[in-house]
């Protein structure tokens, strides 16, 4: 029994949406069924963006970002594809040298303002902006007051 279970393991994984692979914590499992799918339709936004997600979740954020990077390429109007660009940008950022950290920072910025910009009750986005407008540097785009606005907005949208 064992071996049959050990078997099928790989075509159970296979058959399981990539959500629900994330919604159980198999992260590193949750990539597999859309690599293939993307090899096979390279305009598959949907598949790279499952990769770049099971890659962020590995820490793996450079590598992420290039998967956010195809998906922003084939839909640019998807607000949730410019936020995970932002996220896998803005965790680059944090473990870059200073030279580079501010031109990430910008990118960042502009990631999170698009996906704020194509869907305005995208509380995600909005989040993102907080974070990144509150932490970063007057230079490289931060403002305390913007935090604030972005803070307000989220309030409207949602009461918790």
């Amino acid at each position: 029994m064992r071996i049959v279970v050990a078997l099928l393991a790989p075509a159970l994984l296979a058959a399981q949406s990539p959500d629900s692979l994330f919604r159980i914590g198999k992260f590193d499992d949750a990539g597999v069924p859309a690599e293939p799918r993307f090899s096979k339709n390279k305009t598959d936004a949907d598949a790279a963006y499952w990769v770049g997600r099971a890659l962020f979740s590995l820490g793996k954020e450079s590598d992420a970002g290039d998967w956010f990077e195809k998906c922003v390429k084939l839909q640019p109007n998807s607000a949730p594809y410019h936020f995970w660009l932002g996220q896998a940008t803005g965790r680059e950022a944090q473990k870059a040298n200073k030279l580079r950290q501010p031109f990430l920072a910008k990118k960042v910025q502009h990631e999170f303002e698009k996906a704020v910009d194509l869907d305005p009750k995208y509380i995600d986005a909005r989040d993102g902006l907080v974070g990144f407008y509150s932490q970063a540097p007057g230079f490289m785009g931060g403002s305390i007051e913007k935090a604030k606005q972005q803070a307000g907005e989220i309030s409207k949208l949602s009461p918790y």
